[in-house]
């Protein structure tokens, strides 16, 4: 039987060893020693420690044990359920003594008996630091440690949570519990700590390396949003323009968020400078995310699953006129967003390791005066067959070119710009035009057509002026 962690709290359910003791104990006899010790007339029980126990009367119970435990010889087979006891109620003295002098060992099979998932689910940490440490690190099961995790984050014991996670390793991001081998929703930490309303403990949870599930979105869609929230940073200094009234910054990367919800930052969309969703499993966006952001500078979209973002019908909707910096990176975007050559200011645009087919599929009769002051551009690892000499050449503040790992047949016709970092490795380019030394000659910095079909050495490459590394086999 398994121990749902995800019980209500006003559960009165105990895992099965720590029930209270069943009516009609034996009694024990005793009498005063000339020290005041009590003596036993008879052998201790399990159920005379646990009474002593709820007695609040911890001494006791761990005098009782250390005699039980000195009768092992005559047939004691009952010390595991010491070492439970003792866990449950945080009795670090017995269990020290249980595990080290009379050598009780316990089983790591995760179940609702287990005195490290007790001592867990009781909130016991220095316990907890006993029981774990009685077994060799490389050695303890990376099943009971999330069991255990998931128990003290349902139950609310940050210190437990901080325990496991930092001393011992336990992974934030694994369930815990299994039916019929499929995992069990209510065993996945940050879930169970939503379900509790814990949010000291989701915080943690989230800066160590948990993501959010689709479940946890849905099932408790207020907590997910609260914590979210948490992490617009409002930056107080405005701009010299004075423009935006304390400019908001979203930092809601590597979250694994398979969906954005527009509620979580209507009310603050107009203050958006920064917005960064990168390393998550986003397949789609708001239609205002980046067009209808007026006040966005910088967009950080990378490391999704984003095959196309959406363009809005007239370029009067794209109303994200100050974007500067934009990182598409590691998608699966076939074409660049035909919204971007509708912006002037956008300086930095990253869109490597995607499936880019073109560079844009612009549609007929569109007109565009936007990316004039693009200054680096990395379309670098994608399917690109061809430059487009027409967008291209629109780039005259372009300082830095990354187009390697591509499969161009043919290098673009330079053109009047201050090229610096040219990059175009590893494609399949045979010739190299004329006139790169007319236009960058007195530019180029680095440069590196390494991994071409080249057919020759180009006669001008002595000409250029590359004051760092310039890379040119055939």
């Amino acid at each position: 039987m398994y121990w749902n962690v995800g019980a209500d709290e006003d559960s009165t359910d105990q895992p099965a060893c720590c029930n209270a003791e069943q009516d009609g104990a034996a009694e024990m006899g005793a009498k005063q020693s000339a020290m005041g010790t009590a003596v036993l007339s008879q052998s201790p029980t399990l159920e005379n420690i646990r009474e002593a126990y709820e007695q609040g009367e911890e001494r006791k119970a761990h005098e009782l044990i250390r005699i039980a435990c000195q009768e092992i010889g005559g047939g004691r087979t009952d010390t595991l359920e010491f070492l439970c006891a003792a866990s449950q109620h945080g009795d670090t003295e017995s269990v020290q003594f249980l595990l080290k002098d009379a050598r009780v060992q316990f089983s790591q099979e995760p179940n609702e008996g287990n005195p490290a998932i007790l001592a867990a689910h009781y909130g016991h940490q220095s316990v907890v630091q006993e029981l774990l440490n009685s077994i060799p690190f490389q050695c303890i099961r990376k099943d009971l440690l999330n069991w255990m995790l998931a128990t003290a984050c349902q139950q609310g014991h940050l210190e437990v949570v901080k325990l496991l996670v930092i001393n011992y390793q336990a992974d934030t991001e694994d369930f815990a519990l299994h039916s019929d081998e499929f995992a069990v929703i209510t065993g996945l930490p940050l879930y169970a700590a939503a379900r509790a309303g814990n949010k000291e403990i989701a915080r943690f949870l989230l800066e160590n390396g948990a993501c959010f599930s689709s479940y946890t979105l849905m099932d408790h869609s207020k907590f997910t949003e609260e914590l979210l929230r948490e992490r617009l940073v409002e930056d107080t200094d405005t701009g010299s323009d004075g423009r935006v009234q304390q400019p908001v910054s979203v930092q809601w990367s590597g979250l694994n968020l398979p969906w954005l919800e527009l509620d979580w930052f209507l009310d603050v969309s107009s203050r958006i400078t920064v917005l960064d969703v990168s390393h998550n499993s986003l397949s789609s966006l708001p239609s205002v995310v980046p067009w209808g952001l007026l006040n966005l500078h910088t967009l950080n979209l990378s490391h999704n699953k984003l095959k196309e973002l959406h363009t809005p019908q007239s370029s009067q909707e794209i109303i994200c006129i100050r974007l500067r910096q934009v990182n598409l990176s590691e998608n699966e975007l076939e074409s660049l967003p035909v919204g971007l050559l509708h912006l002037g200011q956008i300086q930095r645009l990253f869109a490597a390791k995607n499936k880019l087919s073109i560079l844009f599929n612009i549609p007929n009769g569109t007109n565009w005066i936007g990316l004039r002051r693009l200054q680096e551009l990395d379309v670098s690892d994608n399917h690109l067959t061809d430059l487009p000499s027409h967008v291209l050449h629109c780039f005259k503040s372009l300082n830095s070119l990354n187009i390697s790992k591509n499969r161009l047949s043919r290098f673009p016709n330079p053109w009047a710009c201050p090229l610096q970092i040219c990059k175009a490795a590893s494609n399949q380019i045979q010739s190299l035009p004329d006139t790169v030394s007319i236009f960058w000659r007195t530019h180029l910095k680095e440069v590196d057509f390494s991994e071409n079909a080249l057919k020759e050495l180009p006669y001008y490459i002595f000409e250029l002026e590359v004051t760092g590394s310039c890379v040119i086999t055939y």
